[in-house]
């Protein structure tokens, strides 16, 4: 613990983007040659995923950056022993930098407080624009303030929500994976089969995004939604919702109803506030004449989905390489099918103007 001028305190449950990119401004802030990452065991909420599995991603983020050390064995429960281990080597000259996740303050707030630890530490925090109705709370704490704007908000209490996935890949695949936080709130709401094919579209909508300078974790929280309200559209309470919410599309066949419903849902259960996202769920079936990069990798990813059984390789790598592209040719593609379905009707006025927008 002496030989590091910065401490990281947290709970990273699970650890995020915000908490890399501030670790990263940290060091070079405060000119540290080296941080420790100190991993809290001890959590009061129950939507909580196991310590073994936080540690486990804590490494996967942090483990390869350099000068950073992980407290693995520092795996205190209580408050006592966290501020033993803060203030068992004597400090001389300036005083560390501990830092903390501002949305734990209230948890650690018997840490912080402490005498021995103030006596010790500078205890900080890094806050964007975002996060800047918080300043007030952290300077009633005594907690030092500093703004970067160019660090992600914290978002975790978002991931266990499902309404960000703004995390390295590997804590995304963790928490998809396990079931932890809100993900079996999502499982409930699928097939086996449509969960599946949910998952495949999630991680192909990834790697697209990836490729075309678009947000990869947006995508994949797209794509893992998008079918979100099949089976709900198929309910009196979805059919009357769709009349209710959508009352502009309600005259549509009801296969599309659960594009409209899975924005629905994902506004109103999983508390997602990003408009890119909510619009690339809302017209993934049809299109539409207003079409963003995202909403072109939903689209695509959706239709593509290599198990749907078809060979769709040429039209995956086309969209890989530009999306704006690979969407016009799968779209292309998918007229021509649903033509042949329609005696060479296009079946609803979305699609149609999606058409107009993109193939004429």
């Amino acid at each position: 613990m002496e030989n590091h001028p910065i401490v990281f305190l947290s709970e990273f449950d699970p650890p995020c983007s915000s908490d890399l990119e501030c670790l990263r401004f940290g060091l070079l802030f405060f000119d540290a040659s080296s941080a420790l990452i100190y991993p809290i065991a001890s959590c009061k909420r129950i939507d909580v995923a196991p310590f073994k599995v936080r540690e486990k991603l804590i490494h996967e983020v942090f483990g390869d950056y350099p000068n950073v050390e992980i407290a693995a064995k520092e795996r205190c429960k209580t408050a006592r022993e966290i501020i033993d281990n803060l203030t068992r080597q004597p400090v001389f000259g300036d005083k560390k930098i501990l830092l903390v996740n501002p949305k734990e303050v209230e948890s650690l707030g018997a840490i912080i407080s402490h005498p021995k630890v103030k006596k010790l530490y500078r205890v900080v925090s890094i806050l964007t624009n975002a996060d800047d109705d918080m300043k007030e709370v952290l300077l009633g704490h005594g907690i030092e303030v500093i703004i970067n704007t160019d660090v992600s908000p914290y978002n975790q209490a978002d991931i266990r929500s499902l309404s960000s996935l703004d995390a390295p890949k590997c804590v995304i695949d963790t928490v998809i994976k396990n079931q932890f936080y809100s993900v079996d709130k999502v499982v409930s709401l699928y097939d086996l089969k449509r969960y599946q094919h949910a998952l495949s579209v999630a991680q192909l909508s990834y790697e697209m995004a990836q490729k075309n300078n678009v947000e990869p974790w947006k995508a994949y929280l797209a794509g893992y939604l998008h079918d979100v309200a099949k089976l709900y559209a198929k309910t009196d309470e979805g059919r009357d919702t769709m009349k209710r919410v959508f009352p502009e599309y309600a005259f549509m066949s009801p296969w599309s109803w659960h594009q409209f419903l899975g924005a629905y849902l994902s506004r109103t259960r999983f508390k997602i506030k990003d408009e890119e996202i909510l619009h690339a769920i809302e017209f993934h079936t049809t299109g539409s004449g207003r079409m963003s990069k995202l909403d072109m990798i939903v689209y695509c990813a959706d239709k593509l989905d290599p198990r749907r059984g078809w060979d769709s390789d040429s039209f995956i790598r086309l969209c890989k390489q530009d999306i704006e592209i690979g969407f016009k040719a799968e779209l292309r593609h998918n007229i021509d099918f649903i033509q042949s379905q329609n005696s060479g009707e296009v079946a609803d006025p979305l699609t149609q103007s999606c058409i107009e927008a993109y193939l004429n």
